[in-house]
């Protein structure tokens, strides 16, 4: 979103958080590991389900282990920023997705 952040989308405080998606690098591709940014603080995530439905959509034969899922620790109430995290297959850099705002009430 040109401009700046994507408005906050509101979620329980005080309750666990699951996410479901999928990450590939700049190059398409599907990395060697992923993780969730909470505020800046790595939360592990498990990644390389099969998503063959995202393989088609970027038409790539690459891969197809881009599935990412991970469980956000109980949030305190405020504002939270939150971003899903790639790390490049030979493990020397990671490529971070845009910022995403999060409000726990």
């Amino acid at each position: 979103m040109a401009g700046g952040l994507p408005k906050p989308v509101a979620v329980p405080a005080g309750q666990s958080l699951t996410l479901t998606g999928w990450i590939v690098d700049p190059a398409r591709r599907a990395g060697a590991a992923a993780d969730v940014a909470l505020d800046g603080v790595p939360v592990q995530a498990q990644y390389g389900s099969p998503r063959t439905d995202v393989a088609s959509r970027l038409s790539s034969s690459d891969a197809t282990r881009y599935g990412l899922f991970a469980v956000l620790p109980n949030l305190i109430a405020g504002d939270h920023t939150l971003a899903l995290r790639v790390v490049s297959r030979d493990r020397e850099m990671f490529f971070e997705g845009p910022l995403l705002k999060i409000t726990a009430r």
